[in-house]
C-alpha cells in the first residue's frame, strides 16, 4: 500500500467518524509522533495510569501474545463475506 492510499484510508476513517474523543486523541497522537519530545509528557494523565497498569501487568505474566491482539483486531476489522 502506497503512502498516497494510506493517506486517503485515514482521512475516510476520520471524516466518517463523529465521535470527538477520538478525533481529540488522534490528534494528540499525531502530535506526539511528529515531535521530538517525550511522549509520555504528551498523554493525559488517565492514558499515563492505563499505561502503568499494563506495565503492572506485564511484570505479574499477565500479558497477551502480540499474535493473539493482532489476530483478536483482524477480526474485528475485516468485514464478514456475503
Amino acid at each position: 500500500m502506497s503512502a498516497s492510499d494510506v493517506k486517503l484510508n485515514l482521512l475516510k476513517l476520520i471524516l466518517e467518524t463523529e465521535d470527538t474523543e477520538v478525533l481529540e486523541e488522534l490528534t494528540a497522537y499525531f502530535r506526539a509522533l511528529r515531535s521530538k519530545s517525550d511522549w509520555w509528557k504528551e498523554i493525559s494523565e488517565k492514558e499515563r495510569a492505563l499505561v502503568k497498569i499494563g506495565l503492572d501487568q506485564l511484570e505479574k505474566g499477565e500479558g497477551v501474545p502480540y499474535e493473539s491482539v493482532k489476530e483478536k483486531a483482524r477480526q474485528l476489522l475485516v468485514k464478514p463475506q456475503r
